[in-house]
């Protein structure tokens, strides 16, 4: 089983590192070019701030994770497909309830109102674009698998994988061993 899972993990890196290797074609006038992550301490009502993590795909699809402080561990995490407006000027996630975005910059998103209004607030409310960190050193997570959410129970076994600078490929199934 271990090594069953050890091809699948090597072709899922192989496929990855095949699809990450060209860059990604945008449009000339897109004013975010993609891949692109965005986080930020955003204004919470009830807690002390909501950390968002979110990261936006070439293939229109999203990752959003969002922590709030002050509340024990509590997070969310929620993907899905994103749009821009005819204008360039909102970036919209879909979701039950859509979040809204203006575009100030490549490396900027101000959160809109539900509405997509702008916040009237001297409070911030923009997401800054994070660097690109590159795959060497970078703890991957098993978020989800199918398309379905994976429950993690806070254990330090969590399945992931770590590309090493030495290029050497390290990871667990979050049952086995780690190997290398």
């Amino acid at each position: 089983m271990k090594h069953r899972f050890a091809q699948h993990l090597f072709t899922f890196l192989l496929l990855l590192a095949t699809g990450c290797a060209g860059t990604i074609a945008t449009a000339p006038d897109d004013p975010v070019p993609m891949p692109a992550s965005f986080a930020g301490a955003l204004p919470c009502a009830d807690c002390e701030a909501i950390d968002y993590t979110l990261d936006l795909f070439a293939d229109r699809s999203y990752h959003l994770g969002m922590r709030y402080r002050g509340r024990g561990e509590a997070a969310f995490e929620q993907g899905g497909a994103w749009e821009q407006s005819a204008d360039g000027a909102m970036l919209t996630l879909q979701a039950r309830e859509p979040l809204r975005f203006a575009i100030e910059s490549p490396d900027a998103l101000r959160l809109l109102d539900r509405s997509g209004a702008p916040i009237v607030s001297t409070l911030n409310y923009t997401l800054t674009r994070v660097p690109d960190a590159g795959l060497p050193e970078t703890h991957w997570k098993l978020t989800h698998l199918a398309g379905v959410a994976v429950a993690h129970s806070g254990s330090a076994r969590e399945a992931h994988i770590v590309l090493g600078s030495d290029n050497r490929l390290s990871g667990s199934d979050g049952c086995n061993h780690q190997w290398r």
